[in-house]
């Protein structure tokens, strides 16, 4: 209900565009006004200070902004009625909703109907430039009223200098870009930071649309002691507003913080109380609410698997495959089971690659690596293996490409001549040893702000969105729908050898490189022979299986999931919907594949495993995460549990292509013997080389159950069995058949020859008695 001028008082600061404004307002009604000196954050008590007799003011009293709400005891035992109005917020609240401006509840609470101009000083205030450009406000003016406000508080040359600062000294990551300042910069350094181009915001207001702006965080140090953090400001999206309310309650004791913003953005203010305040433990929260896409990795690695049924069709009808015929820089690779892994002196490779052959069940080591120096006492093919040792590059993109090491390339051989190629790839750019990231404790985003240039550009470089990117990019094979290329989904990949350079464009209807690749193991085969064998390919992307070691804490549970979700299918955030909070399909949709894929031992630590039919992807945090089970785990254990998987997705695969054929003989040339020898090496695959558990490790057992349920391996070995048997059935009956048909024929001949032998005996019995009667 509103309140009558005549009865009330107003005590405000002038400090802004919004508090004069009210302060105009005031004075045209008739209340009783006392205008306070002070910054933002004056409190309550200190304006009382400056009001010399408190007790004549009025019997209603409003107050504009002046947090720590100790006066009110004073007013309320001088019998006024308060009226607090402030749009900001110190202390957390169960409800969060964003308040309209000071200046809009003055005027409701006094009935008074704000002017054009006043209401776009209101926007201003509440919403910033992105409520302006939603109200369709002019560039021109939304630089006036700036402008307005920065003349008001004296703050026209220090905003120069801030924009003149900022040049040389802002960084940037996907979600946020970062600033560390002088303190002298506290009133104006987040306005500069945030401000848009004059296109971006005019494109904006003239579509009535919030102008987006750049997530900003900035920390301000006292003089020139740069670790001395005394203040530090927020400002970003509204949709965490929510958990940014949850820090007033947290840090109340170490900072005075306020909490502000509108429907379209939210900004966090706090001031250290004293030397004491834990800003490294502030900051890292603060960090884990704003910085998850462009999150720096501590380990990036991934290894790209390539299914390969290289058997034409006459290969099938002949029974031949396609000759390994390796170049000079390819060797067989054995592994030594001599090599002790638990000493210093011994190869990291050797002894992580011993380590995953002790994982496996003792029975099977010897079938899924290949020893050197193994015996086959049971005619047992192992995994053969080479590798191709020659020094190789991969860039993504032509402009700032994302550039890899390719750490390996190898090509295994299965028992039934199927292959499998693998490429292996890390980062070129690495974390320095010595790089605050690479911490657990609260002080890992150190380097975010005070590492060298150079330093934070590598940091830049290995952001968790841009190794989304390239895991997603990387392991096309061929383009397979149009929109890949409208969309610009499928980027320029280069290889680069020490003698030439080959590049995968859109245009090609198969990736060069795979083909450059291949032709290194098969060195007799052109790529005329090469290509025709690639139509049996079964994806137009390869396997993936990359692991993401993401620096600092854990981020929430939720924040986790999202991100995993990306990465465990093989996604990009420029794939995601901000209607669907940040993912790819439908959240609800999203969790339950999820729950399905995911293996959830270790999710509590944030460390996530899930499991798909083109991916197995590791994303965590912390040392061991990303010291051991990144680089040694996932690509020596998991990973040849992986290997092992595709080989049975292919030999079923393969076993269905020579089921086709042969059953193409059976109904077209009735023959049953191809049948029967497909039937034999069907029995001796699931009697020597089909396992269900490889490892006695509980986990290894947990890994390798969600591989082969994720490539649906149950159902199509039972598919293939059932085809089998019912093929087998099939060339039984036409056996019988034949049979049948024989027997009948040699009947009909037994017949014919008995009636031909009786009707001779009878000829002979007539011949015989002639003889004795005619004699």
């Amino acid at each position: 209900m509103p309140i009558s001028a005549e009865d009330t008082s107003l005590i405000c600061p002038c400090n802004d565009l919004e508090s004069q404004t009210i302060l105009k307002i005031g004075q045209q009604l008739g209340l009783d006004v006392h205008q306070i000196d002070g910054e933002w954050g004056i409190t309550l008590e200190t304006a009382l200070n400056q009001i010399a007799q408190p007790t004549q003011l009025r019997e209603q009293v409003i107050t504009i902004e002046l947090p720590d709400h100790k006066g009110l005891g004073t007013l309320q035992q001088l019998g006024k009625q308060v009226h607090v109005i402030d749009h900001h917020q110190y202390s957390a609240k169960e409800v969060n909703t964003p308040l309209p401006s000071s200046l809009e509840q003055f005027a409701t609470l006094l009935d008074y109907a704000l002017s054009e101009e006043e209401y776009q000083i209101a926007i201003n205030d509440r919403d910033f430039l992105p409520g302006l450009s939603k109200a369709g406000v002019s560039l021109e003016r939304a630089k006036s009223l700036r402008q307005q406000e920065l003349e008001l508080r004296g703050q026209l040359d220090n905003m120069q200098a801030a924009k003149a600062f900022l040049t040389e000294h802002k960084r940037a990551l996907h979600d946020l870009q970062f600033v560390l300042a002088s303190e002298q910069y506290a009133g104006v350094m987040l306005e500069a930071a945030q401000w848009p181009t004059d296109q971006d915001y005019s494109d904006a207001a003239n579509k009535r649309m919030p102008v987006e702006l750049k997530s900003t965080l900035i920390l301000y140090h006292r003089a020139e002691q740069r670790q001395d953090i005394c203040q530090i400001m927020y400002a970003g999206p509204a949709k965490h507003r929510k958990e940014l309310d949850a820090l007033l309650a947290d840090w109340r004791n170490d900072f005075d913080l306020w909490l502000g913003g509108g429907q379209h953005n939210c900004f966090l203010g706090a001031k250290r109380k004293n030397q004491f305040a834990d800003v490294d433990g502030f900051v890292s929260q603060l960090l884990n609410i704003t910085l998850h896409l462009g999150r720096p990795l501590r380990h990036y690695g991934c290894t790209f698997y390539l299914p390969l049924d290289l058997f034409l069709e006459e290969d099938l009808a002949k029974n031949r495959s396609l000759p390994l015929s390796v170049a000079k820089t390819v060797e067989r690779h054995y592994l030594d089971i001599e090599t002790p892994i638990l000493k210093d002196e011994v190869d990291l490779a050797k002894g992580r690659e011993k380590q995953a052959y002790l994982y496996f069940l003792p029975h099977l080591r010897n079938v899924i690596f290949d020893v050197k120096g193994s015996k086959n006492l049971l005619d047992i093919k192992p995994i053969e293996h080479w590798q191709l040792h020659d020094e190789m590059t991969m860039a993504l993109g032509a402009d700032d490409p994302i550039v890899v090491n390719i750490t390996d390339v190898s090509l295994y051989r299965y028992f039934n001549n199927t292959y499998l190629l693998a490429i292996s790839v890390k980062p070129t750019i690495q974390l320095e040893s010595d790089s605050s990231l690479h911490q657990d404790d609260m002080t890992w985003w150190h380097d975010l702000f005070y590492a060298g240039e150079a330093k934070f550009k590598r940091i830049a470089g290995l952001q968790l969105r841009h190794w989304l990117h390239f895991t997603n990019q990387a392991r096309i094979v061929y383009p397979s729908f149009i929109e890949q290329v409208f969309e610009g989904k499928i980027t320029l990949v280069t290889l680069k050898t020490a003698q030439e350079q080959i590049e995968f464009k859109h245009e090609h209807d198969l990736s060069p490189i795979v083909l450059f690749l291949l032709k290194r193991f098969f060195s007799n085969a052109d790529e005329s022979q090469l290509k025709p064998r690639l139509h049996y390919l079964p994806d137009d992307r390869m396997v993936v299986s990359p692991a993401y070691g993401l620096a600092g804490p854990p981020l929430k549970q939720a924040d986790i999931k999202r991100l995993f979700s990306l990465a465990l299918y093989v996604d990009r955030d420029t794939s995601t919907f901000e209607a669907l909070e940040g993912y790819v399909y439908d959240p609800q949709f999203t969790q339950v594949l999820l729950k399905r894929d995911t293996l959830e031992r270790w999710i509590g630590l944030g460390n996530y495993s899930g499991y798909c039919a083109y991916a197995n992807t590791y994303l965590g945090f912390g040392r061991f995460f990303n010291n051991v089970i990144a680089p040694s785990h996932v690509p020596y254990i998991y990973g040849r549990m992986l290997i092992l998987a595709l080989f049975y997705q292919m030999a079923l695969r393969h076993y269905n292509r020579r089921i086709n054929y042969a059953t193409k003989q059976l109904s077209e040339d009735r023959k049953t013997s191809e049948f029967q020898r497909l039937r034999r090496q069907f029995i001796r695959f699931t009697n020597t080389y089909w396992f269900r558990e490889v490892s006695s490790q509980v986990q290894g057992i947990e890994v390798f159950d969600l591989q082969t349920k994720a490539l649906g391996l149950e159902k199509e070995y039972a598919l293939i069995k059932d085809e089998m048997e019912r093929a087998d059935e099939y060339s039984t009956a036409l056996r019988s058949e034949e049979l049948n048909l024989r027997s009948e024929e040699l009947n009909k001949r037994i017949l014919w020859l008995t009636t031909i032998a009786a009707i001779l005996g009878i000829i002979a019995v007539g011949l015989s008695t002639y003889q004795i009667f005619g004699t």
